[in-house]
């Protein structure tokens, strides 16, 4: 899906795509793949992403219509127009962000409520704890950006008790690493205030499990692989020694979505970095070797109904 502490940004854990400054969001028939992938078919929701990524929401847009036009009560249909609303926030760079943050929070409300949010997690089927997790957790991303700390928190500690069970159960559901890592990396990297705060309430995270969980998911996740690889990118911060860890990362996302310019810069930037840290004899990871997930035949439990 954030860094996200109050001490360089809005709040703790504020996701960029909510932000002004460099960065992007981060997700009928099949459809076809991102830029340069290999030929495959690709999920709805998987294109959808793909577009977000690529900054072309008006594109997302219509493939979400299409699909919303053969699904119309799909709780998942909610929660990727909430992800395009997202999109078009970026996009629209010097807009007021309030308009879009009411009409995200509207569709992934409603995405919790058709997935049957309301209900006790023991009788949902794991595609319906899929929706209300991660759509708890986004919606905990946009109240914590405008200041709704408490209903924040509790939002997003719902969604990633929901999802941290499902993939316990439900290993083939890897899209749901995001969200685990977001919320592991970004209240685990809290100014330490807010740390002792989350720890009295148990709702504390591990900054490193949070990366494992994004490195993960950008090799198994089939429709949210993107999103966990921007992430990695451009929100987590490493330290000095990290400064090539995920320079083939960088080329391969920029590769995959040429319309996003701060991809193309960043991909640069990391090559940079780690040339220069060479040259400087600094000590310095090697190169992580992370493939995305392209999904092909990946993703199917997101287009399914319940």
């Amino acid at each position: 899906m954030p860094a996200y502490s109050t001490e360089q940004t809005m709040s703790p854990v504020t996701p960029s795509i909510l932000r002004r400054p460099l960065a992007t969001l981060l997700l009928l028939g099949l459809l076809a793949g991102p830029a340069g992938a290999a030929d495959c078919q690709v999920s709805p929701a998987r294109a959808i992403v793909d577009r977000i990524l690529d900054l072309r929401p008006a594109d997302a847009t219509r493939l979400v219509d299409a699909w919303a036009a053969q699904r119309p009560d799909d709780p998942m249909v909610d929660f990727y127009r909430a992800l395009t609303v997202l999109g078009e926030a970026y996009v629209d760079e010097y807009a007021p962000r309030e308009p879009y943050w009411q009409r995200a929070l509207g569709h992934l409300k409603r995405a919790i409520a058709r997935a049957g949010g309301d209900r006790e997690e023991a009788e949902l089927t794991p595609r319906q704890a899929l929706v209300v997790g991660m759509a708890e957790s986004f919606r905990g991303l946009i109240l914590l950006a405008r200041g709704n700390k408490l209903q924040a928190y509790q939002a997003a500690w719902r969604g990633r008790n929901m999802l941290e069970d499902l993939v316990g159960s439900h290993p083939e559901l890897a899209d749901a690493y995001v969200v685990l890592g977001i919320y592991e990396y970004f209240t685990g990297s809290a100014p330490s205030a807010e740390r002792r705060k989350l720890r009295l309430a148990g709702m504390d995270g591990d900054a490193a499990l949070g990366v494992s969980y994004l490195e993960q998911a950008v090799e198994q996740a089939p429709v949210m692989a993107p999103e966990a690889a921007r992430l990695l990118l451009m929100e987590v911060k490493g330290d000095e020694t990290e400064s090539c860890r995920y320079v083939p990362l960088a080329r391969e996302m920029a590769r995959r979505y040429p319309h996003n310019r701060p991809l193309q810069l960043l991909a640069r930037v990391k090559a940079l970095e780690c040339r220069v840290a060479r040259e400087e004899g600094q000590p310095v990871d090697e190169p992580l070797p992370l493939a995305i997930h392209d999904g092909c035949g990946g993703g199917l439990i997101m287009t399914r109904q319940p």
